[in-house]
């Protein structure tokens, strides 16, 4: 990766390339013997010359590779220069308060003052002009460059849509300037896991999903150590600064010496948590940002620390709905350094949850839930698939996965051998359920007999894959299919008995379809045709549609006990204090 350039004074990178092989350069030592050469020295001789003739064509070639790089990076960061100086026109409060209001916009519903409206009639969301995701990378190079005081406020719609007109062309121009280099896999992929997330939003659905997994006395001990709060506080605080965020872009906590009430102490614990100052934040973006391929999808540490403290227990939000996902979907990469402590209680609490999902979802008697259970010889047991849903016209066999890779992974990926490793992990998932289900259709388990009703894969997973499409999903399908081979495994039971990619988001949407007609009918369609490698969560949407039905939302009665009545009351008592 070449060298990030000095962002005031542009790239100093011509020092730094290396010095072409001069063609001249003698490739005979001066040591060599004189006079006739012997067969042995003679031979020697020759694989001498050979070995530095390639040797020193391949220092030709990495020079001018290398030399194409720097390049590059140069004009990446002269396609960079235009939006970085736009934005240190703009006082940095001004511009993180349009940040804020534009996100509560997209992501809460709340009216824009009139500077900041989009002119013209009235459009929706998608035709805005920017999401979600445009913020992000807007917010990222405000605190990269905007100066602490300025006469100029990002405070206009014009002003703003001109930031994002200048962000776009750097992405659209870095494109171009890497196009040799780029895939369009990897580009799909990346596209995906940094837009995808954003679409899906915020919902209580998701909190509570969270909370049910790690509300377990084992957490609790993870929790404390790594937060200094048992699993209960640690949601209720990260709730009470939500709604210190949608009150305001700017708050004020008190210190847990005056803090009027439980909740508001743990809020605080919460914030100090989540929050970090706005120079430390710059510094760590500033050693993340490249100026390459990776510019629109470099991790921001904003994702790690939501809140900007100003002072004293005072704090700015610009994007509130990030405190939603710290304390829900990036918990996981803070316990998952307690390697061993952790591995050993996610994957029994994931798999649980799926448990209670189905069971959630089954509104009469027709469908049947069976747990995993031991099989085979008293010396050689094993465990079975880790769920078997069925009903009168199918089997399902569900398979729980809770490894995840991280945002930086996934956003940032620029070698196919990167996603090809992933593929092959999702491939042996699947291939691992596949053996259990060749024992299982032998009569080998216990507590299901195949009975010539057709069967199901399912690997169910905590992490958002989005593994769809012609060119992931049958990379996908050939390597199971290769793998089963290896194990002399008939490879035909993956048409015989088709399997699927699933989170767990699209898994609760998909137990309703089921639910709701039957097991046969929702997964027939699912795995023929093109619908084979699409994303469960349109077609569970346009299949719960079709049958007149809407998604509900799970665990109501769990729900109601996380944010309790009394629990509330202090919540709205929480509010911001003025500034």
């Amino acid at each position: 990766m070449p060298s990030r350039p000095d962002h005031r004074s542009g790239p100093q990178l011509r020092e730094q390339a290396p010095r072409r092989c001069s063609p001249r350069r003698r490739l005979i030592s001066a040591d060599q013997p004189k006079g006739p050469l012997t067969l042995d020295q003679a031979s020697g001789t020759l694989e001498t010359l050979a070995w530095r003739r390639t040797s020193a064509l391949q220092r030709v070639a990495a020079s001018i590779s290398q030399c194409d790089e720097i390049g590059m990076a140069q004009d990446a960061f002269r396609i960079y220069k235009p939006l970085r100086n736009y934005v240190r026109r703009f006082e940095r409060e001004s511009a993180l308060r349009t940040i804020y209001n534009y996100s509560m916009f997209l992501d809460f519903d709340h009216e824009l003052e009139p500077p900041l409206q989009r002119p013209g009639p009235p459009v929706s969301k998608i035709d805005f002009g920017f999401h979600q995701w445009d913020l992000e990378i807007a917010l990222r190079e405000i605190l990269l460059e905007s100066p602490t005081y300025s006469y100029d406020m990002l405070n206009s719609w014009s002003a703003f849509a001109e930031l994002i007109n200048k962000m776009r062309k750097v992405d659209q121009e870095i494109y171009r300037a890497y196009r040799a280099q780029s895939d369009v896999m990897l580009d799909i992929f990346r596209i995906a896991h940094h837009q995808f997330p954003w679409q899906i939003g915020l919902t209580n659905q998701m909190m509570i999903r969270y909370y049910k997994i790690y509300n377990r006395p084992e957490f609790d001990i993870l929790f404390l150590r790594s937060f200094g709060l048992n699993v209960l506080d640690f949601f209720r605080g990260g709730f009470a600064l939500i709604g210190c965020a949608l009150d305001d872009f700017k708050f004020r906590l008190s210190d847990s010496t005056t803090a009027k009430n439980r909740l508001e102490q743990i809020a605080g614990i919460c914030a100090a948590l989540f929050s970090e100052s706005p120079a430390n934040i710059e510094k760590q973006i500033r050693d993340r940002q490249q100026y390459n391929q990776n510019w629109k999808y470099t991790f921001c540490d904003v994702r790690t620390y939501p809140l900007l403290k100003i002072g004293e227990e005072e704090y700015l939000v610009p994007l509130p709905s990030l405190i939603f996902y710290r304390m829900t979907d990036a918990v996981y990469f803070d316990l998952v350094g307690y390697e061993a402590a952790f591995s050993s209680v996610i994957g029994p609490a994931f798999q649980a949850y799926v448990g209670e999902v189905v069971q959630a979802c089954m509104s009469n008697d027709r469908l049947h839930l069976l747990p995993e259970e031991k099989y085979g010889p008293k010396k050689r047991r094993k465990d079975s698939v880790d769920w078997i849903v069925h009903d009168d016209s199918a089997s399902l066999f569900v398979e729980c996965k809770s490894s995840r890779m991280g945002y930086v992974s996934k956003s940032e990926i620029l070698s196919a051998g990167v996603l090809e490793d992933e593929i092959e992990r999702l491939a042996s998932f699947v291939v691992q359920c596949y053996v259990t289900l060749s024992h299982a259709l032998e009569g080998s388990y216990p507590h299901w007999k195949p009975n010539g009703r057709p069967t199901y894969v399912l690997i169910v997973s905590l992490d958002e894959w989005f593994a769809f499409g012609y060119r992931i999903y049958p990379k996908i399908v050939d390597r199971v299919q290769q793998k089963l081979r290896e194990i002399r495994t008939a490879d035909n039971i993956v048409n015989e008995c088709p399997f699927q990619l699933c989170s767990i988001s699209e898994f609760e949407v998909m137990m309703q379809c089921i639910d709701h007609s039957s097991m046969e009918a929702f997964f027939s369609q699912k795995t023929q045709g093109e619908q084979r490698s699409h994303l469960f969560r349109g077609f569970s949407e346009d299949y719960l549609r079709a049958h007149g039905r809407e998604r509900t939302f799970l665990f109501q009665t769990d729900h109601e006990g996380l944010f309790a009545e009394e629990a509330l009351r202090e919540i709205h008592g929480l509010a911001p204090q003025p500034l």
